[in-house]
């Protein structure tokens, strides 16, 4: 049965999150100061490694894999805006 999980993510411009390798990720939001997202998965399924890719607004895009768009947060606290993708 599949569910719906949250993951924290550090702000880096790359890190490696363990998944379920069926893992659908819905959404990038910030949350209590924090850049989450949110993936529908089965908990029964193999684990895979998900590379998710962090850029700033004006930053250089520095990857030479597909990207595929989850989502923009804003930190309401100050004016950084982050930009959160999935690596091919």
């Amino acid at each position: 049965m599949r569910k719906i999980f949250k993951y924290i993510l550090d702000l880096k411009t790359r890190q490696v999150i363990e998944m379920p390798s069926d893992a659908e990720i819905l959404c990038a939001q910030m949350q209590k100061g924090d850049i989450c997202i949110w993936a529908a998965a089965n908990p029964e399924m193999a684990t895979q490694n998900k590379i998710i890719r962090i850029f700033g607004t004006g930053g250089e895009m520095e990857c030479t894999s597909p990207l595929s768009y989850i989502g923009t947060v804003q930190n309401l606290g100050d004016s950084l805006i982050w930009h959160v993708f999935l690596e091919e």
